[in-house]
């Protein structure tokens, strides 16, 4: 008799290839925001989806090849939970792509940290792979790391590349 394995890891990480793929080629398209940098705008974004993109790959593969290794069957889970998963990161993605003008790096990295950890959390609570409660305590520590990487990455860029990012949008 064949087992059967669960896909909902494989089509997520499927998900996030394209959702990658796409924000890749839409970050073609940021405009010059005058930094004294010497690298075109889109590329800390297009080395950043890239590498996205590679990592969930190689999740892609390591989970078909261990399917088919066991020779199991695939089984599909919640459907309605493999398609909120992936659109929910989609519509992260791309939030953060629209908003990284008007809101600047600072804001908008750490909005789409704090909402990326918060979707990917519900969705593994929902399919039953975590099990901690949610607090306020909770919830401000990571807006605080959030706040803290970001401003992090931006004095990196400011300091160690002299790329200037838009900070933040009431400092311009």
């Amino acid at each position: 008799m064949t087992e059967t394995r669960s896909i909902g890891a494989t089509l997520f990480n499927a998900a996030v290839v394209v959702g990658a793929a796409v924000a890749f080629v839409a970050s073609g398209n940021l405009p010059d925001i005058g930094g004294q940098g010497s690298l075109p705008p889109s590329f800390f974004p297009r080395v950043t989806t890239a590498a996205i993109a590679l990592l969930a790959s190689i999740c892609l593969i390591r989970d078909v090849a261990a399917m088919y290794r066991a020779q199991q069957r695939p089984c599909f889970p919640s459907i309605t939970l493999v398609g909120v998963a992936g659109l929910a990161i989609f519509a992260v993605m791309m939030g953060y792509a629209l908003l990284f003008e008007r809101l600047g790096y600072i804001l908008s990295t750490a909005l789409f940290v704090v909402t990326s950890v918060a979707v990917l959390s519900l969705l593994a609570r929902r399919s039953g792979q975590e099990k901690g409660a949610w607090s306020l305590r909770r919830g401000v520590g990571l807006v605080v790391l959030a706040l803290a990487f970001a401003i992090t990455i931006f004095y990196l860029f400011l300091v160690g590349f002299s790329i200037t990012l838009p900070g933040l949008p009431l400092a311009d």
